[in-house]
């Protein structure tokens, strides 16, 4: 059931749209896809290659629930929400998804409604593998989920009246590994998967336990199991060293973890081992009071007092540590100074010759000169010389 609302404007269009999802049963794996298109076709002016983004939290959250676990390998590809449900779960949960058209900046808003019913069947007995050549996606959607189960089931030696679930599944991302994780097969990271049942492991199951698989998987080597032509026959590799028998007691509600140790269903961290967090009481143990007036003056004082020796020494050595002229002059040789004060007296006389020079030019080197013309007093019967004495 779907009821949807349209906003738009000239800077963001917001759309808002509720689905109703039905019989979700605990004891099993959540999935839902958020498709791109169905995001798109609610913003206007979307295209089918635009890149698209959500924003997964609960209703009045800023953040998804612990249990639910988001993944989007590409920003035009559709993401997927997935999470073990356990009976902790019943009731009504809610979702708000924001797709966000990375070209056009426009919003969709669509609110996820699921109700899960509550499980009285316990699975006491669970299974977790490690699929080498799967990933998510792959896994759940077609028909390789119920190839899985129908598997397990005949390896299980089940009756039809025996139920056997998919508990959970998750990457490598989600139980600490790197990102991306490496991997030998192109574009597979593995996939954990859990399943249970409430018969015990079937013998081929309980080989898994022996200590020369644990020695062999100490060595780095790759333990093989009877089941490994059955598995490979569907075109499933499993890491045995990877994968374990959990044994859960009936009335509890949390799964184990990977790894062995008891945490709760809903997301492995790796911090479980240090317990819960306990604050000091303030009331019961209240702090002393600290006076940081004597931090703050030996903070300020510190730098302050080496700046001012640093200035103290730098001016000493420039204007106490001068030696002076006349102790330089003691210290020269007298010819040697003699012939320095002669030649920088003779280059201040060539200065000043030239400098007088350049201010007013003699009458006789004048260009043109002529001293009949000039009416020099001697011009007329007399020796004219070439250069007269200017007066």
């Amino acid at each position: 059931m779907r009821v949807a609302l349209l906003c738009t404007s000239w800077l963001v269009t917001c759309v808002s749209s509720m689905e109703v999802l039905h019989n979700i049963e605990a004891n099993s794996l959540f999935y839902y896809t958020l498709k791109r298109a169905d995001y798109l076709t609610s913003i206007p002016d979307s295209r089918s290659n635009d890149p698209v983004t959500f924003r997964v939290s609960a209703a009045g959250s800023p953040d998804r629930p612990q249990w639910l676990r988001y993944l989007q390998r590409t920003q035009q590809s559709d993401a997927v929400l997935y999470g073990p449900l356990n009976p902790a779960h019943a009731g009504t949960t809610v979702l708000e998804v924001i797709g966000y058209n990375r070209r056009l900046y426009g919003t969709a808003r669509h609110t996820i409604e699921f109700k899960v019913r509550n499980s009285t069947v316990p699975f006491p007995y669970q299974v977790e593998l490690f699929l080498r050549n799967w990933q998510l996606e792959r896994f759940m959607n077609g028909s390789s989920r119920t190839e899985f189960v129908n598997l397990l089931r005949r390896l299980w030696g089940l009756r039809p009246t025996v139920d056997l679930r998919i508990l959970d599944a998750a990457t490598p991302s989600d139980r600490g590994g790197r990102v991306p994780v490496p991997s030998a097969h192109a574009h597979a990271e593995g996939l954990y998967v859990r399943a249970g049942s409430p018969q015990s492991f079937p013998p081929q199951l309980v080989a898994l336990r022996r200590q020369e698989i644990r020695d062999t998987c100490r060595r780095g080597d790759t333990p093989r199991l009877d089941v490994d032509l059955r598995l490979r026959a569907v075109g499933m590799e499993v890491d045995w060293c990877r994968s374990q028998l959990l044994d859960v007691p009936a009335e509890a509600s949390a799964a184990r973890g990977w790894g062995g140790a008891a945490v709760p269903a809903e997301r492995w961290t790796g911090l479980e081992e240090l317990g819960e967090f306990s604050p000091p009481d303030a009331v019961a143990a209240p702090a002393a009071a600290r006076h940081l007036a004597r931090d703050f003056a030996l903070a300020l004082g510190v730098p302050c007092g080496a700046a001012l020796l640093a200035s103290l020494v730098l001016a000493h050595v420039m204007c106490c540590r001068r030696e002076g002229r006349s102790k330089r002059d003691k210290q020269t040789p007298s010819m040697q100074l003699l012939r320095y004060q002669g030649i920088k007296q003779a280059t201040l006389e060539l200065r000043n010759l030239s400098y007088q020079r350049a201010q007013v030019a003699p009458v006789a080197t004048r260009l043109g000169f002529d001293p009949l013309r000039h009416g020099h007093p001697s011009a007329r019967g007399a020796h004219v010389p070439l250069v007269y004495h200017q007066q």
